[in-house]
């Protein structure tokens, strides 16, 4: 069987057919392809990131009007999703290291992230890193983030 009719069952599913437009709040998929880098110590996963390369319209929401003109408009942009390592291992430059090979691996001129607000051991590796503070993000019901972004300085790679 084909994609084209398994897609069209979950359409169907959502109350959605064929030929209907996109209901109004409905919001861009984000690509399928997601990059995951992994750190390793002793044979042991000390720290993880993943990301994907992805719309500014995707990624930015209701708050891409407040966004540099020069990442609102970009077509090379990629969203960490999560950047995370083990207590244990904070201070080591494990974090640094995995996003360097994240951003690396991306190859974006422009990479964001949303992170708690305050002073934590992770913003003060965004703040290392040098992400700028690009405003408050929320999800539904969800907790106030603050969006941050960094001009990679990567050239295009499609």
């Amino acid at each position: 069987m084909g994609r084209g009719p398994r897609r069209a069952r979950r359409r169907r599913a959502r109350g959605l057919h064929p030929g209907d437009p996109a209901p109004p709040d409905h919001r861009p998929r984000p690509p399928r392809r997601v990059t995951l880098i992994v750190a390793y110590a002793a044979g042991q996963a000390v720290g993880i990131g993943y990301g994907f390369r992805c719309t500014p319209d995707y990624w930015f929401g209701d708050l891409r009007p407040a966004i540099t003109a020069q990442a609102r408009d970009t077509d090379s942009l990629a969203g960490i999703c999560e950047l995370a390592v083990r207590t244990g291992w904070h201070g080591q430059g494990v974090g640094t290291s995995i996003h360097t090979a994240l951003v690396a691996a991306l190859r974006t001129q422009w990479v964001s992230l949303l992170a708690m607000p305050g002073d934590s051991p992770a913003r003060r590796l965004y703040d290392h890193l040098g992400y700028q503070y690009a405003g408050p993000y929320r999800a539904g019901d969800g907790p106030v983030l603050d969006l941050l972004l960094l001009r990679t300085g990567a050239a295009t790679v499609v």
